[in-house]
């Protein structure tokens, strides 16, 4: 086979390769949400402190990585934050919130604020134009209690803090606890009487979660793979010429 020819074959082979990498990652950006990092249930006054027991009358707040952001900010491009305490194991990032809670079950709640308030659809600090990432505020509020009877039923939870994007509120991305919350009733039906503690996971740091980018690992051996077939491509070529000169050298009998 002509050399050419194959040379214009490895080249399309590596744009082709090159392609699918592309495609690999565009659907992995079209993700619509992630898990974004973990949160700790912490002192409202120092978020770094955990705090990994109390009752109703307990005041906390979810403690976030440092620079936590949602991709927009409320002002400019209409993004909120929102809390939640769902069921254990429920998958956050399906989610969508209407204007008091995440949609789709009864169990499906947000938290309150000391005074009895849902923390949802909150403010987050505004850019001075569209487009830049709106941060998360720091510090605020929460407690387990001020539910209406017969209160919050007894279990494990899962709690933490969603972006919502702003045509359909559906969440963007999210911070969870790192374990969960376990409520035990007390020995009176009073909405209140109950405790709660942290189990599982870790209670210490509030830190980024690592997880490997499958996507990024793809992109990775594509381009690994596009290299090693233009090295090939050109050592044909290399070996090709010396080939084709060691033939002229022949044919002229050694003579240059």
């Amino acid at each position: 086979m002509n050399r050419r020819v194959i040379v214009r074959q490895l080249a399309a082979a590596v744009t082709l390769t090159l392609a699918i990498g592309a495609s690999g990652n565009a659907h992995a950006q079209d993700e619509s949400s992630e898990r974004a990092g973990t949160v700790i249930i912490a002192e409202v006054n120092n978020p770094a402190v955990p705090v990994v027991a109390g009752d109703a009358a307990t005041i906390i707040t979810l403690g976030l990585p440092n620079g936590a952001s949602c991709p927009g900010d409320s002002r400019n491009d209409g993004y909120r934050f929102h809390t939640f305490l769902l069921p254990a194991g429920t998958d956050v990032g399906s989610l969508s919130y209407d204007n008091v809670r995440p949609l789709g079950s009864e169990d499906y709640l947000p938290m309150r604020t000391p005074d009895g308030s849902l923390f949802v659809h909150e403010l987050l600090a505004p850019n001075t134009q569209a487009g830049q990432p709106g941060l998360i505020p720091i510090g605020f509020p929460l407690s387990f209690g001020g539910w209406p009877d017969p209160g919050l039923k007894a279990g494990d939870y899962t709690v933490g803090v969603a972006c919502t994007e702003p045509s359909e509120w559906a969440v963007d991305r999210y911070w969870e606890l790192d374990g969960t919350v376990r409520i035990e009733r007390g020995a009176t039906t009073a909405s209140d009487d109950f405790a709660w503690e942290v189990v599982g996971g870790s209670t210490t740091s509030a830190g980024i979660v690592v997880e490997e980018d499958s996507s990024g690992g793809i992109a990775i051996w594509v381009a690994l793979g596009a290299a090693a077939a233009v090295v090939v491509a050109l050592l044909f070529v290399r070996r090709s010429r010396s080939a084709a000169s060691q033939r002229s050298l022949e044919a002229s009998g050694g003579r240059r």
